[in-house]
């Protein structure tokens, strides 16, 4: 079972909210609202990896605004709201 810390769950919670039918994420404070989370660029760059090396999240592909991560189990298509309920169904999954 995959357990996060609460930095790695409320920003696990803010990207399960913005996430679009891409499912796909960029790690830059031009994308993700660090102000809300009470984080800095640092914070968000070590929680965004964390959320990467424990599966949550994958390498998918590069543009111009950066490295494009997205949901290892999609958010958007199996209706997520919340970090328990993509813990719960990606561990039966």
């Amino acid at each position: 079972m995959i357990t996060l810390t609460q930095k790695e769950t409320l920003l696990a919670q803010e990207l399960i909210n913005t996430t679009d039918g891409s499912e796909a994420h960029i790690c830059s404070e031009n994308w993700i609202d660090i102000k809300s989370l009470g984080f800095d660029v640092k914070t968000l760059k070590g929680v965004f990896g964390s959320l990467v090396q424990k599966h949550l999240l994958e390498y998918s592909d590069t543009n111009e605004n950066g490295d494009i991560y997205v949901w290892t189990y999609p958010v958007c298509e199996n209706d997520i709201k919340d970090v328990d309920e993509l813990l719960n169904k990606k561990e039966k999954a």
